[in-house]
């Protein structure tokens, strides 16, 4: 489990969990918990009960954000032949003073 996976864990298991994941320098992961903090504190063996579905989270959102910057950069391209096309870009993307 990675240090974001676990804190993501730790949130699903307690949504209002004030924690910082440390990665030690062996790879064990150690939370570090807000003085403030009440309620469960979950640890790494209760969090392995949701890992699969944080992972398939974290693969959506994933996914999600290549989608989006796909489509960015289509919408950009688009505007770019737009403004071409009317005479205020040239072909380097530079603005043409009128």
């Amino acid at each position: 489990m990675t240090g974001q996976e676990y804190l993501y864990c730790i949130k699903k298991l307690n949504p209002q969990a004030h924690v910082v994941i440390w990665v030690n320098e062996d790879g064990t992961l150690r939370p570090a918990w807000d003085d403030a903090h009440v309620g469960i504190k979950p640890t790494e063996d209760d969090c392995q009960v949701v890992l699969t579905e944080v992972q398939e989270d974290l693969a959506r959102v994933a996914k999600d954000a290549e989608v989006e910057t796909l489509i960015q950069s289509k919408i950009r391209e688009q505007a770019i032949t737009a403004l071409q096309s009317e005479g205020k870009l040239d072909t380097k993307g530079m603005m043409i003073k009128e």
